[in-house]
């Protein structure tokens, strides 16, 4: 599924494990799935942590906001959640794929 699919219905998914696909962007107090690079962190789900393997490093800078589609598994919970809790979700116990 994707980002916005779960936005139009986070109560369908509270509490369960989902594996969603979006534009995971992470920079300063950022960490979280978008359906697009342009979407406000309200549509976005937060990622409570993400382990980025060594050889993906290469994507993200921890310097400046970067982005890379990935596709996320993890325990999802209805927000408000993340900083300041600007977003309509979170994901926990989080796995990836590079798509």
């Amino acid at each position: 599924m994707t980002v916005p699919e779960v936005y139009a219905h986070p109560e369908r998914y509270d509490g369960r494990r989902i594996r969603v696909s979006g534009l995971y962007c992470t920079g300063f107090e950022e960490g979280a799935l978008y359906g697009a690079a342009s979407a406000a962190p309200e549509t976005a789900i937060w990622v409570e942590v993400l382990e980025i393997e060594e050889s993906d490093r290469e994507l993200f800078d921890a310097q400046r906001r970067s982005c890379a589609p990935l596709v996320l598994t993890g325990g999802f919970k209805k927000g408000p959640s993340g900083h300041l809790d600007m977003y309509f979700g979170e994901l926990h116990a989080v796995t990836y794929l590079r798509e």
